[in-house]
């Protein structure tokens, strides 16, 4: 019995199954005492121990489409089927963020290839968010997988207007 106003300390034990799905899990647990009954509600994580990478491919509209469509020529038909293989965009802001607590796992700066990698991840699911002068800033969520090189494209669109906006008291 737990005399009124008084706690006591339950440590809840967990065997999930291994095909538990990574990431955030919650439920409830019935507690009882001879006055009193309660649901407290729990939340746990299923995490993983094996160890992923991660490639970020970074494009813009100009690397994505390459030089070919771009005037001086007047049809972009030779370029046509495009597949995005072409140059990527160098020097972007890369952060690569736990999707469930915000907190930093990884951050760079793509290379002239226009490529960040991100080594040694636990197996789990990220938030990677893109950014660069000139272009919009882009998130987007991603699962490493353990023993892999997951790779992921991020289209950074590219900001070519700008307003600024000065409020005069009349």
């Amino acid at each position: 019995d737990l005399p009124p106003n008084e706690s006591r300390t339950i440590q809840l034990g967990l065997q999930p199954s291994s095909s538990l799905p990574l990431g955030q899990h919650s439920g409830e647990i019935f507690v009882r005492s001879a006055e009193q009954q309660r649901n407290v509600s729990f939340n746990f994580r299923a995490i993983s121990t094996e160890i992923g990478h991660l490639l970020v491919q970074v494009q813009d509209e100009r690397t994505f489409w390459s030089d070919c469509c771009v005037p001086p020529n007047q049809t972009c038909d030779e370029c046509l089927p495009l597949d995005g293989t072409g140059p990527r965009l160098a020097g972007a802001t890369v952060k690569v963020l736990d999707i469930i607590d915000g907190s930093l796992k990884c951050e760079g700066q793509t290379d002239t290839s226009g490529e960040f990698r991100c080594p040694n991840l636990l197996e789990d699911f990220y938030r990677v968010r893109v950014q660069a002068p000139g272009h919009g800033i882009q998130e987007q969520s991603v699962q490493v997988v353990g023993d892999q090189e997951t790779a992921v494209a991020v289209f950074l669109p590219s900001q070519q207007v700008t307003y600024n906006w000065t409020v005069v008291p009349t």
